[in-house]
């Protein structure tokens, strides 16, 4: 079996840990790291991470096995801490980015199938987790969950100086360390990396992507303007978006409108083919007024 971390536990010498693949999946489980974890005396632990990260509630429980641990606990983030895997880096003491180190923050999600019921009850699971996790940041870096939700929607990529800015990093240092292995393909998100991203915005009262086009050009209480549709990534993820119950919530039916037919037109004009046929949320709505009338 494929291991995706090492220990070193070595006498007279910080305790070295090494999370560079997936977190959980065909790894090591959560139970046999943390066992293994548990089993260190050192007084301080020294975690290097390169992961896009992997399973939510595995890593939550990696997280929660570091910040409990007597040592203190130092992270070095040597090439990328992304998704879950960024949760992982906030349990250390200290916080250290490689000069080139990148980390990565976005809403969680899951590929399943099943009925309206079972649909309706993993939207509340991926927001109940994506808020938890949005915890762990603002506790780290301040602000609230609202605002690390805003930021996690966009995904939101940082350097190793903007990690710092944002209060996610305590330094950037200089590392000779090259990772073991390459990590997968940065196409499974939606931008390949830092440098094909936005520059980062951790405040709900700015502007995300400055003066573009916003399907929704403020009318929620904080007149904050969302979903950008400037892009052909940014009209897919405001019609993701924009079709999770939370957030189509937050909206009169007539506003609600106004920016699903914003986001029709940006598509047509992308080229891209949306349909209603595939917003999940309201096809468990209708289901729902079916069976209970």
């Amino acid at each position: 079996m494929k291991s995706w971390y090492t220990i070193e536990n070595k006498a007279d010498a910080p305790a070295t840990l090494y999370l560079y693949d997936e977190v959980g999946g065909y790894g090591v489980s959560a139970k046999n790291f943390v066992d293994e974890l548990n089993a260190i005396k050192s007084n301080e632990i020294d975690v290097h991470i390169n992961s896009l990260g992997g399973e939510v509630f595995q890593g939550f429980a990696i997280y929660q096995a570091l910040k409990d641990h007597p040592a203190e606990v130092n992270v070095y983030v040597d090439h990328i801490a992304a998704s879950i895997a960024s949760v992982i880096a906030m349990a250390g003491d200290n916080i250290k980015m490689a000069k080139n180190a990148e980390l990565m923050i976005h809403d969680g999600h899951v590929q399943m199938a099943g009925n309206a019921a079972e649909l309706s009850n993993m939207v509340d699971t991926l927001n109940r987790a994506s808020n938890n996790i949005a915890s762990v940041y603002a506790e780290r870096a301040g602000g609230d969950i609202t605002t690390w939700r805003n930021a996690m929607q966009r995904e939101t990529w940082f350097s190793a100086e903007e990690a710092v800015s944002a209060g996610l990093a305590d330094e950037v240092v200089q590392s000779n360390r090259k990772a073991a292995r390459n990590v997968a393909d940065l196409q499974i998100f939606n931008y390949a990396g830092r440098k094909f991203a936005p520059e980062p915005v951790i405040d709900a009262t700015k502007e995300p992507y400055g003066p573009v086009e916003y399907a929704d050009p403020g009318y929620q209480a904080d007149s904050q303007k969302r979903y950008p549709i400037d892009t052909e990534e940014h009209v897919k993820a405001a019609w993701s978006y924009i079709n999770q119950e939370k957030n189509a919530n937050s909206y009169t039916s007539t506003q609600l409108n106004e920016i699903k037919s914003k986001i029709k037109a940006a598509a047509k004009k992308f080229g891209i083919q949306i349909s209603d046929t595939f917003d999940t949320v309201s096809l468990i709505n209708a289901l729902k007024e079916v069976f209970n009338a």
